[in-house]
């Protein structure tokens, strides 16, 4: 396989290079090659200034500038000096230059780079002390395999394994001359008795780790869930996967921070959405936590000819979601066909799909470094969700075609018998399989989105509904224990 960079290295011809296009079209993609990034966990210190005092200060300067810094996870184990490509050659005091950077309390660089284009020579801070004492030297000569150990060497995913190979070297040279065999063991016991510490540090760095990225993968979904269009959010929140609150609250958001006339405009869309009743079961509880929280936060909103405000609006939503839509016989087919659909898609996909997902998973984190597994987690809940949702969505499609609930409950008698096929499959798969998922499984018997969703959502305001006490179908519901509400939900 060919080496992208080295293909770039053999095109140039540094003869009138100065020092700065060295570092500009040389030195940034090369780092860049290596995995390194200014903004980056693996960020890049350019131009760092150092005071030198005392004994720095023999060499007749007070302060000197490091090109780059390479860091891994912020910290530094090595620095480059760039130097101009019309010298074709460097020199002893080029490398000593270097030296005098790396070895600096404030940097203590264990390696050292230098870069004219041409050249490519490394040294270990540690141990050369001339001109000659390269660790590699590469240059636009070097076959494909030869210069393929540079990411071995300084990638960001190698330098610490390098690191410690190097370290080890150390260790096996002072056992070079040792004399007393028991000095071996006592050595590799002070090494076993850090083991647990040095473990312990590590899952700390995980840990860290883990948490910053999760943190920002929160931020970017804030920031989708953000930047989306009003017909995509009132999508997203459609999505029977898509349980938690961010999506309602995103909802939330934007009429707050809308004018009067947005306001207006923002709660008349959901309200025609919901009585558009072709939505899942999910919509119908995301819409109502919006306008309970509308409700709790005593936003105001002027009447139109859709809404009478925010007051009637949660009345209307929550007496729909705590009848199932009735008394409109057909209304209650169609959320009765929802709950049926997600439970019986939840299993087809389960069925179907599991084994062949956990393969890709496994596959994934085979070739995933520490830095993508710790990252992006893959999970088998992030990678069945769209097949969940896909499937839901081609059974509940199918059903929406019928105009008469006699059709729908006949539809679904049809899906039932297609869940009595797979259910010993099924259950074979759920086996192997715990965690987040599951939940679809109690569709229809200990768990229910509209019933059980409405009921959780309304109990976190129970003392500010008891207060209005405006509708008592409302508050009857709210006086019932979880274990009450589930004996409620239909048998299907």
């Amino acid at each position: 396989m060919s080496n992208s960079f080295l293909e770039y290295w053999r095109t140039l011809d540094f003869s009138d290079w100065n020092e700065m296009d060295v570092r500009e079209e040389f030195i940034a993609p090369l780092l860049k090659y290596l995995g390194y990034g200014k903004g980056t966990i693996h960020n890049v210190i350019r131009e760092k200034n150092l005071s030198l005092k005392n004994a720095f200060s023999r060499v007749g300067r007070l302060k000197v500038q490091i090109d780059y810094i390479p860091t891994i996870r912020l910290k530094s184990f090595w620095i480059i000096e760039a130097k101009p490509g019309n010298k074709k050659a460097m020199d002893m005091g080029d490398f000593l230059q270097a030296h005098l950077y790396a070895i600096h309390p404030e940097i203590q660089a264990r390696f050292i780079v230098l870069i004219n284009g041409w050249e490519i020579r490394i040294y270990d801070a540690l141990t050369a002390s001339d001109w000659q004492d390269t660790l590699y030297v590469f240059n636009q000569d070097s076959d494909e395999k030869e210069f393929s150990q540079i990411i071995e060497i300084l990638g960001s995913r190698n330098m610490l394994r390098f690191l410690r190979s190097q370290i080890t070297r150390q260790i096996e040279d002072s056992f070079s001359v040792e004399l007393d065999e028991n000095e071996v063991g006592r050595f590799f016991r002070e090494i076993h008795s850090k083991q647990y510490e040095m473990k312990e540090l590590v899952r700390k760095n995980a840990k860290e780790f883990r948490s910053v990225a999760w943190k920002k993968r929160n931020d970017n979904f804030g920031r989708y869930l953000k930047e989306a269009s009003l017909k995509e959010l009132l999508m997203i929140m459609d999505i029977p996967t898509n349980r938690t609150r961010d999506f309602s609250n995103e909802y939330y958001r934007r009429i707050v921070e809308a004018e009067p006339s947005e306001r207006v405009f923002l709660l008349d869309e959901l309200v025609k959405r919901h009585r558009s009743r072709s939505n899942h079961s999910i919509f119908y509880v995301h819409s109502l936590n919006v306008v309970l929280v509308l409700l709790n936060k005593g936003i105001h909103i002027d009447s139109s000819m859709y809404q009478k405000g925010v007051l009637s609006t949660f009345i209307e939503f929550a007496t729909f979601n705590i009848n199932y839509g009735k008394p409109n016989e057909f209304m209650y087919a169609r959320c009765l066909l929802d709950n049926v659909c997600t439970r019986i898609g939840y299993k087809l996909a389960l069925t179907f799909s599991t084994d062949y997902v956990e393969e890709i998973i496994q596959t994934q984190k085979k070739k995933m470094h520490i830095e993508e597994l710790l990252t992006y987690e893959p999970n088998i809940y992030d990678k069945m969700a769209p097949l969940i949702n896909n499937s839901i969505e081609l059974l509940w499609r199918e059903g929406l075609n019928s105009s008469k609930a006699a059709d729908i409950y006949r539809y679904i008698e049809l899906l039932k018998s297609y869940e009595e096929k797979v259910e010993e499959a099924f259950n074979k798969v759920k086996e192997k399989n715990e965690g987040d998922l599951l939940w679809f499984e109690s569709y229809g018997a200990g768990f229910d989105m509209l019933l059980v969703g409405t009921w959780d959502i309304l109990q976190g305001s129970k003392n500010l509904l008891s207060g209005i006490g405006k509708n008592k179908e409302i508050l009857d519901f709210l006086e019932l224990e979880r274990e009450q509400v589930l004996k409620l939900l239909p048998i299907i």
